[in-house]
């Protein structure tokens, strides 16, 4: 008796020095905890870094949210993996018990629709616009494998690609969890592109539309659609914005990602009609007040050469 006694002992302290093993484990980067910021009463956000894809961030360089209604939760974007969007429903348990009803995908970057599938994988149904569903078919997959490259297969593990379930075509209002919400779409992006505005708090989640304190990236948009849709909800009554990029802000810092937009169309316009060649428009063609911005430096020379070359292409046209 007194063998098996010593015996059960034994076992149960290896049993629990293997559980304290695993509990005192780093967990996978992707796994780490995310914290919501509270914006509104019922209103949370998830403030990525300013910063590109990389092993340190763990790929949460984007902004996402969720909404809190009577009758459940609302999710705005999913993150760069499956374990973010893991985390994120962790994270969403911590704060109630109501059950997510639905996500919204504000277009489809891969920061904003790789977590996905640890919705999909609840039966959770997905909404985008119908352009966002199209890209996403034919980007996301590869959007997978060179994210693997970047942040390793570890951090990767688990990601697919998970189709919303339920698209629109245009800007709709509807009733979600006791929450009305409008989707407003304004073409800006080739990539099927919503914001979300709850109208209760007043609370904006803008996706890329805005970006505070870090350059937007212009390829695969339309300038001019962008800026106009900018002057847009300049005319909103809103309260709050969740900026797709950078700190949950007060809604005249929309003029920023504007004003930004506009210094660039104003110096690349005017080093192409100066003559310059793409490369010295390039070299040449600053944004001064901008340049404290993160990724000014390459993502702001990136712009300039997209734009020229839309100029030039303009100008072969005519």
């Amino acid at each position: 008796m007194l063998c098996v006694r010593a015996f059960v002992r034994r076992v149960a302290i290896l049993v629990l020095a293997a559980v304290a093993l695993v509990l005192a484990a780093p967990r996978p980067a992707a796994a780490q905890s995310l914290i919501p910021v509270a914006v509104a009463p019922g209103v949370y956000a998830f403030v990525g870094a300013l910063a590109e894809p990389a092993p340190e961030n763990h790929g949460f360089v984007a902004n996402q949210g969720f909404i809190v209604g009577e009758a459940g939760v609302i999710v705005i974007d999913t993150g760069t993996h499956h374990a973010h969007g893991e985390a994120m429903l962790e994270a969403i348990r911590r704060v109630t018990d109501r059950p997510v009803v639905r996500v919204i995908n504000t277009h489809a970057a891969p920061e904003r629709v790789l977590g996905n599938s640890a919705f999909a994988a609840r039966g959770i149904p997905i909404l985008a616009h119908r352009d966002a569903v199209r890209a996403m078919e034919v980007n996301c997959s590869t959007c997978i494998e060179r994210l693997k490259q970047v942040l390793g297969e570890e951090t990767m593990a688990g990601t697919r690609v998970a189709l919303p379930t339920q698209a629109v075509e245009g800007s709709v209002t509807l009733e979600l969890a006791g929450r009305r919400l409008s989707l407003l779409h304004f073409g800006w992006t080739l990539a099927g592109d919503l914001a979300v505005l709850d109208s209760e708090s007043g609370v904006l989640f803008s996706g890329d539309l805005v970006c505070l304190d870090r350059v937007p990236e212009i390829r695969d948009t339309r300038l001019e659609t962008w800026l106009a849709a900018l002057k847009r909800l300049r005319e909103l009554p809103l309260r709050v914005l969740v900026p797709g990029r950078g700190a949950v802000s007060p809604p005249g810092r929309i003029a920023d990602t504007q004003a930004y937009l506009e210094a660039l169309q104003r110096a690349v316009q005017t080093r192409y009609a100066a003559g310059d060649s793409l490369r010295e428009a390039t070299a040449r063609a600053a944004a001064p007040a901008f340049r404290g911005w993160a990724l000014y430096s390459r993502l702001h020379a990136a712009n300039v050469h997209h734009l020229y070359l839309e100029l030039e292409k303009k100008a072969l046209a005519e």
